[in-house]
């Protein structure tokens, strides 16, 4: 966790207009060419890939808005 907010404070140094973040998604076929990719804490989506559950996703991107010094936009 501190070595992405590290990268975060780094970032953040360079004065960038725009940072695109995102969360790990992935179709569930992945396991059958990458048997240890992660699965822990994913859940299949109705898009058919799987994801980290909303609130979970939430609670990152809050985080990383707090670490670049970002207002969140709900609050």
């Amino acid at each position: 966790m501190e070595a992405y907010r590290d990268i975060c404070k780094q970032i953040k140094g360079l004065g960038p207009e725009r940072v695109t973040v995102g969360t790990l998604r992935q179709y569930p076929g992945l396991y059958r060419f990458a048997p240890d990719a992660p699965r822990s804490g994913l859940g299949k989506a109705p898009d058919g890939r799987m994801r980290y559950p909303v609130a979970v996703r939430v609670k990152v991107y809050r985080m990383l808005a707090d670490w670049f010094g970002c207002q969140w936009p709900h609050g």
